[in-house]
């Protein structure tokens, strides 16, 4: 099955293309400890 695998030789990190809503939308509800983690 290795060979039927696919998956990305790698990524990159840090990298945000498009709308990133902050810290989340308006109808998305999250802890604090959440919201923190995003800072």
């Amino acid at each position: 099955w290795q060979e039927w695998i696919i998956a990305p030789l790698g990524y990159v990190a840090f990298y945000c293309q498009g709308e990133c809503a902050f810290p989340l939308n308006g109808h998305a509800n999250a802890t604090n400890h959440a919201i923190v983690q995003t800072l």
